[in-house]
């Protein structure tokens, strides 16, 4: 690798990250190797690389594929297969160079499907552990253009950033509420995939994964109605 590291991140344009938490949670992660962040689900047409049949969790992906409205579609594409949208993606520096062998750029790629991409190299990976912080970052703190404020504070990831005053409130915020996010609101519960999700064999990957996720998500879970 051209800068040796333990961990490689991957972030968004519009993303601002508070780093010391951050930092406790990559001392909380399992031994590598290990591909990290919000967790989705999406199959994948191979011959136009292009993503579809999308689904936010493990289920529904299986779901859509085997019963929703266009499940003869789903059932004929790639998957369905686990990837980390771009807000944060974490990746252990084996599994790094393991995905830098196998993701090539290919003309039909498109921006849109970039974290699906890297998503589907990893997928062939025989045994790593996947780490879902979705009850943690995914879809929290976000900046709320159209009433000019931060809409969560609670996570260590603000996304939809895009602005010189979103980002000043954004890192207010970071500093004020520094310590919230204590090492303990950031422990991992892991295992093996297989024995948690009892449709895993439906997907084409990932059968001797282990799967983890926040022990106590924090403050609030997604999906909660937002003010």
């Amino acid at each position: 690798m051209r800068w040796p590291s333990v961990w490689y991140g991957k972030t968004d344009d519009d993303a601002v990250i508070d780093l010391p938490p951050l930092l406790s949670l990559l001392r909380q992660m399992p031994p590598a190797p290990v591909y990290g962040g919000i967790v989705r689900y999406s199959s994948l047409n191979a011959s136009t690389l292009d993503g579809d049949c999308f689904s936010p969790g493990a289920n529904g992906a299986v779901w859509v594929r085997q019963k929703g409205k266009q499940a003869a579609k789903c059932a004929a594409l790639e998957g369905p297969m686990p990837y980390v949208e771009g807000p944060l993606e974490i990746l252990s520096a084996d599994v790094a160079q393991y995905l830098s062998i196998r993701a090539w750029p290919d003309p039909r790629q498109r921006c849109h499907f970039e974290d699906l991409y890297i998503g589907r190299a990893i997928a062939s990976h025989p045994k790593l552990t996947l780490v879902n912080l979705d009850t943690l970052i995914g879809r929290k703190d976000v900046w709320d253009p159209r009433n000019g404020h931060w809409v969560g504070a609670d996570s260590l990831l603000a996304h939809w950033v895009r602005s010189q005053a979103a980002f000043d409130t954004v890192s207010r915020t970071f500093e004020a509420r520094r310590g919230l996010l204590s090492a303990s609101s950031l422990q991992l519960r892991c295992g093996r995939w297989a024995d948690t999700f009892e449709l895993l064999p439906s997907f084409g990957c990932c059968h001797e994964w282990s799967i983890c996720e926040p022990l106590t998500p924090t403050l609030r879970k997604r999906g909660a109605r937002r003010r």
